[in-house]
């Protein structure tokens, strides 16, 4: 999702860091692809849920994870990605080493006691010691409200883990099932009324309706009669619904528009002949004349 909808990083980075929330910022994704260097002299591959930079500040770089179920290992997997960006990133100045380490965060979906601490990796030497917190958000501290309000949209499909526990009430009681219904015709309205305002684009409001359904169908497969209210209509293998079909679909119509139009400039420059430029796209020469005599 973050990828697809860059308009709701900022948000996240002000709730999480404190950062300026800057509208429309670009956003530089690094690869996700990491390789550990091991004793041995082996690598390990790992991957990491994202990390990117902002384009105001290219110098600091955001690891984010995300997490279901609390992991007794996540801060040794967390600290050896920062430890990797950094190094993937650092610089050799006059025998010294230069690593910046990344912002780091984790999302927590489902509550536990266990995640109520902060989480801390502290780096210990003989001349000294550096501490770091690695951000903690947690998807069931915020309201429905309270995420519109701090333009936390990217919260929104996991919103569904604050009824998980009670599923097996909502199954068998059709009150609770409409009453959790009438929550997300709020979350609907809502995204169309961010859309209205220009808060966010059309295609982020698809995406986020679809992607919540994948996550609902996905926690609710247990519970028949919840599913077939709120998530039967869901379609389509994951991270492929209908407002990135029809984006990637834009793109590509583009790709086609922009080389036809170069074609037709060479052409018209006496560098290419047409049955060069025909064969440049695939077509035929008459194919290709058409669409050549309708430009003109």
């Amino acid at each position: 999702m973050l990828n697809d909808c860059t308009e709701l990083i900022p948000c996240l980075l002000k709730e999480l860091f404190g950062r300026p929330c800057t509208a429309n910022e670009k956003v530089y994704f690094l690869p996700n692809e990491h390789f550990l260097n091991r004793q041995n002299g082996d690598t390990e591959k790992r991957i990491t849920d994202t990390c990117f930079a902002m384009e105001s500040d290219m110098d600091k770089l955001f690891h984010l994870e995300c997490q279901i179920n609390p992991d007794g290992s996540f801060l040794i997997r967390s600290f050896e990605y920062d430890a990797q960006i950094g190094l993937d990133n650092g610089t050799l100045d006059d025998e010294i080493m230069n690593i910046r380490l990344a912002y780091s965060a984790v999302i927590y979906l489902r509550e536990q006691k266990s995640e109520k601490s902060p989480l801390f990796i502290r780096l210990i030497s003989y001349d000294g010691e550096l501490c770091y917190e690695v951000k903690v958000l947690r998807v069931q501290d915020y309201s429905i409200e309270e995420i519109f309000t701090k333009g936390l949209l990217f919260l929104i499909p996991f919103y569904i883990f604050r009824y998980e526990r009670q599923f097996p009430f909502i199954e068998k009681d059709r009150f609770l099932q409409e009453n959790l219904i009438d929550t997300y015709r709020f979350i609907s309205a809502k995204l169309e009324e961010a859309t209205r305002q220009g808060i966010i684009t059309e295609y982020t409001r698809c995406t986020l309706i679809d992607m919540t359904k994948k996550v609902m169908r996905n926690l609710t497969w247990k519970y028949e009669n919840i599913r077939k209210r709120m998530v039967e209509f869901m379609v389509g293998p994951i991270l492929e619904y209908r407002a990135k079909t029809l984006y990637n679909r834009g793109i590509q119509q583009g790709f086609q528009r922009g080389k036809e139009e170069c074609l037709r400039e060479l052409i018209h420059a006496g560098i290419l002949k047409q049955d060069e430029a025909a064969n440049y796209l695939g077509m035929t020469r008459d194919e290709f004349g058409k669409i050549f005599t309708e430009e003109k």
